[in-house]
């Protein structure tokens, strides 16, 4: 259980805006100070680390079409781009390979998978 006292230095607030915000409104938000941005789906990884040690995550997301949570496709494409960022990133030479060749063979299993001639 958190301590009362104990400081975050960010805090979050994704919301499902309904009706949906217009960039235009966005961008005048953006102009009188508000920090914040719009998308069609969001997922957050909160990542708290315990004066004790140690590190815990929360993985939260939403789906603005639905208000529900991403689908679990939805969060494994996500992670499959991170994957691919990654790689490209500036972890070891190690990691980024690892994390190209998880891209890769996803990639390779989705391109199969999918209908039409050609795409294997």
């Amino acid at each position: 259980m958190p301590r009362d006292d104990r400081p975050y230095p960010l805090t979050y607030d994704l919301r499902h805006e309904d009706p949906p915000v217009t960039a235009a409104q966005l961008a005048e938000q953006l102009r009188r100070g508000d920090d914040r941005g719009g998308c069609d789906a969001a997922i957050l990884i909160s990542i708290v680390y315990p004066q004790a040690g140690g590190v815990s995550h929360l993985i939260v997301s939403r789906d603005g079409r639905t208000g529900k949570p991403l689908a679990d496709v939805e969060l494994f494409k996500a992670w499959s781009m991170m994957a691919a960022e990654l790689s490209r990133g500036q972890l070891s030479d190690e990691l980024q390979h690892i994390c190209r060749e998880a891209f890769d063979k996803i990639r390779r299993v989705v391109l199969r998978d999918r209908p039409g001639p050609g795409l294997a």
